[in-house]
């Protein structure tokens, strides 16, 4: 099992935000809303890392990474180089980039993000807020997987 300990988080200027992969996401939602940085309210309940989550694209409540995605890290496993992949504001770009062919031969090592900033904290909490309350009265508690799995075994038992 790999654990992955890079979990700083750099805020810069203007709305960045610099990211390691094995930040969590949800954690660094709630410490960009409490800087007053839009964007990332949709994840404050979605479970994993930046690194998942970038190469995902994990998204939620009309939100995704990339959304606001301006750079990503990574570690070629062929060349053992590290390549940095970038877009242009308001460029239409889905998670791996240009690493598509690559899916499976490097690993994410950070990401920086590109928040608007300048809004209430309290503000961005609230809707954080009502995002978890939606998630609690619509889906199961607990990791989804575990949820299927023991739907899975009682559908077994009855058949």
């Amino acid at each position: 099992m790999i654990v992955n300990h890079a979990k700083g988080v750099r805020f810069e200027e203007g709305g960045c935000v610099a990211a390691e992969s094995g930040a969590s996401l949800a954690t660094l939602a709630r410490r960009c809303m409490n800087q007053g940085l839009a964007g990332l309210e949709w994840a404050v309940n979605v479970p994993g890392t930046v690194g998942g989550a970038v190469i995902n694209n994990a998204g939620a409540h009309g939100g995704n990474m990339a959304a606001s995605l301006r750079w990503l890290s990574c570690l070629m496993f062929r060349t053992g180089l590290m390549s940095r992949c970038g877009r242009e504001p308001d460029a239409v770009w889905l998670p791996p980039f240009d690493l598509e062919g690559d899916r499976g031969r490097y690993v994410v090592l950070g990401a920086t993000l590109v928040l608007e900033p300048g809004h209430d904290p309290d503000a961005l909490n609230a809707k954080a807020d009502e995002f978890v309350a939606h998630r609690k009265r619509t889906q199961p508690p607990g990791a989804s997987l575990a949820a299927s799995s023991k739907t899975r075994r009682a559908t077994t038992r009855d058949v």
